[in-house]
């Protein structure tokens, strides 16, 4: 029911196993993998974005060369 689900969402990709046709194999589409990644980030980019554009532009320019170093 899980993998059901996750795979509805895009999360997951399933094929039939070519050497074993009772088996199934079961990986993470691009989708899932850009969630887990965006899941295992540290800073949300969306809001550091959102927040960098409404500084000033000199903080505005700070802020994104201190995130690089």
């Amino acid at each position: 029911e899980m993998i059901n689900h996750l795979e509805k969402k895009g999360l997951l990709e399933r094929d039939q196993d070519p050497d074993d046709g009772r088996r199934t194999l079961v990986w993470l589409s691009t989708e899932g993998r850009d969630a887990l990644s965006l899941s295992r980030a540290v800073l949300d980019t969306k809001r550091i974005t959102t927040a960098a554009a409404r500084m000033r532009p000199q903080k505005g320019r700070s802020l994104r060369r201190c995130l690089r170093n």
